[in-house]
């Protein structure tokens, strides 16, 4: 940085030794006080950079917060080239249109060989934006990752992307409860997602199923999908079932995610029941994905599940390496239904899933009688349990042990609830105790055998 602002030779001086060192400029977060610093110190070099090459010329990402009615003379614009790969805009103060597009096409001009691009903008600019967007994909035909707002209507944004033969990753963001795709309509029949890896949706379910179901293969590469609901009442078992019933088209898909989002939880009905619910038939469809390695839902309402169902879910999803089944309702359960899932429900996981390594279910803290076969062992990958609360008294002891047969030392037992994490202090140090005493023996055993061993050598 420069202690001062810099003369002729100060920055000749820094563009010989230094410029070509700089990989990543990250304008954002800055205060009132630096951001003006910094606007005066690009005044200079504007002024001070006299030829055409670029300021850093080995630049690869720039992320800028904020841009104003400057357009394709904003400031940023001075550390765009087109070896720069990774661009990021977060747009925060009222820009017009006119503006807007300026700038994007600057963007497109000056960075033509972006493969990534992230911009964020309030909902009043979605308008403009989505049409700007439009033209500037166009000139980017290297675009491997795009994060964008959730328009409305993405139909038009979602069209041309799906003309990309490189667009690996597409993420749609959400800034306000306000926000979210309310339709996206089918693809023509020419046009389809060649290379698309990675999906991220803010959408009501059923959204998502009816725009699924119309462009199967044109998904079917499709590893990673995200979708949040963005449904102002909590979504019913039979969209839940919809969409996941959508899912088992996608051949290659191993990670899925379906949940509302947590920072804008919609509305429960006025009276609800037991077919409020989500049933182990609601999510049974997504057992036909056998690849899934990553399955996470989120429901407003706890979920009914047996100990059977749990079976079944181990059983058919061997591959599995994290696993959430909603341990975090935002509500309690109708009056006319129990839950039955206890800690019994790790072992179908720990016969089943050798992989696993997050688990995350709701469970009541106590232990059935269960033989402890010589196939249930300690599952070794195992890294976090969260178990949820469910209020019941907990015998430590009978926990504490039945953990321990189970989980590998250092394994991570977390709770939503920090009443609830308190509850199971006592357990955290039976857990301790076990393993300690574990130790003890192998050293006392390993002594033993060094005994033996040594008396052997003297007879």
């Amino acid at each position: 940085s420069f202690s001062s602002p810099p003369k002729y030779q100060d920055w000749n001086r820094f563009y010989q030794q230094y410029a070509h060192r700089v990989r990543r400029l990250n304008l954002q977060g800055l205060d009132e006080t630096k951001q003006s610093r910094m606007i005066s110190l690009f005044n200079t070099l504007a002024r001070l950079s006299v030829n055409s090459a670029p300021i850093f010329p080995n630049l690869k990402t720039l992320i800028w917060k904020d841009i104003n009615n400057l357009g394709y003379t904003h400031y940023s614009v001075l550390f765009m080239h087109c070896g720069v790969q990774r661009f990021e805009i977060h747009v925060m103060n009222t820009v017009n249109a006119e503006i807007l597009g300026e700038y994007f096409q600057a963007v497109g001009e000056r960075m033509p060989s972006l493969t990534s691009l992230c911009v964020e903008a309030p909902q009043a600019h979605h308008d403009a934006l989505q049409s700007t967007l439009l033209s500037l994909i166009k000139a980017l035909p290297r675009l491997e990752f795009l994060r964008i707002p959730s328009f409305t209507d993405s139909s038009l944004i979602v069209a041309e992307l799906a003309r990309s033969a490189q667009l690996k990753g597409l993420i749609f963001t959400r800034l306000s409860k306000e926000i979210g795709t309310q339709e996206i309509r089918p693809l023509s029949l020419e046009i389809g997602f060649h290379s698309l890896l990675a999906l991220i949706l803010h959408m009501p379910y059923a959204t998502f199923t009816h725009f699924i179901r119309s462009n199967y293969p044109f998904f079917a590469p499709i590893r990673y999908l995200q979708i949040f609901s963005t449904s102002p009442i909590s979504e019913t078992p039979a969209t839940v079932k919809d969409l996941l019933e959508s899912c088992t088209n996608l051949p290659e898909l191993y990670h899925l995610w379906i949940e509302f989002d947590s920072r804008f939880s919609p509305s429960a009905p006025e009276t609800r029941s037991a077919v409020d619910l989500i049933h182990f038939q609601h999510i049974s469809p997504i057992l036909q994905n056998t690849r899934i390695t990553e399955f996470r839902l989120t429901h407003l309402f706890p979920l009914i599940l047996t100990q059977n169902d749990i079976e079944n879910i181990a059983f058919s999803l061997k591959n599995l390496v994290s696993i959430d089944l909603n341990h975090d309702p935002k509500t309690d359960l109708p009056s006319d239904c129990t839950e039955s899932v206890t800690l019994n429900a790790i072992v179908p996981f720990s016969r089943h899933c050798p992989l696993l390594q997050v688990l995350r279910l709701r469970m009541l803290p106590h232990v059935e009688v269960v033989d402890m076969d010589h196939t249930i062992g300690v599952m070794r990958h195992m890294d976090t349990l969260s178990p949820g609360y469910i209020q019941s008294d907990i015998d430590d002891v009978e926990v504490s042990l039945f953990l321990s047969r189970v989980l590998p030392w250092g394994c991570r037992i977390e709770f939503p609830s920090e009443e609830w994490e308190a509850m199971w202090r006592d357990v955290k140090k039976g857990l301790v105790l076990i393993e300690a005493m574990r130790e003890s023996l192998k050293r006392e055993l390993k002594k033993e055998l060094q005994l033996a061993e040594e008396s052997k050598k003297v007879v």
